[in-house]
């Protein structure tokens, strides 16, 4: 996993659960609709932008992560907040990890890239087994 978006991911998804944990236990206290349903839909767009960042981190496509926003059609009928609400971080967290041991970091990443680059204008790298035209 790349480590720069792990933690936005990790910290995207903790800020989310609680503001939606705040949304639930405000709805059960009695607090108007529009203040639990305030609370609901900043949580999802807060979960969401932790997936956003956790899908980045595993390999993926960011647009995975905006699978969260199911949440939003959930307000229209609170029963199924909780279940939508959580689609998108289920979805991206049982994905198995896509990155390279050596792309954990992006200064890592970076210097790889460096090393290949000077290595193939020395022409010091190997041929590729993949001919060019099927390499995509």
């Amino acid at each position: 996993m790349i480590t720069e978006y792990r933690i936005k991911g990790s910290l995207g998804i903790a800020c989310g659960m609680l503001c939606h944990h705040g949304g639930f236990i405000a709805t059960n206290l009695g607090t108007p609709r529009s203040v639990a349903f305030g609370a609901y839909g900043v949580a999802t767009l807060v979960l969401t932008y932790g997936c956003v960042n956790y899908a980045r981190a595993k390999g993926y496509s960011p647009l995975l992560g905006l699978l969260n926003l199911l949440g939003l059609v959930g307000l229209l009928h609170p029963s199924s907040v909780l279940m939508l609400g959580f689609s998108g971080l289920v979805i991206v967290c049982a994905l198995p990890d896509r990155t390279p041991p050596e792309f954990t970091t992006d200064a890592q990443r970076q210097a790889h890239e460096k090393v290949r680059a000077a290595a193939r204008r020395e022409n010091k790298l190997p041929p590729s087994p993949v001919p060019e035209e099927k390499r995509e």
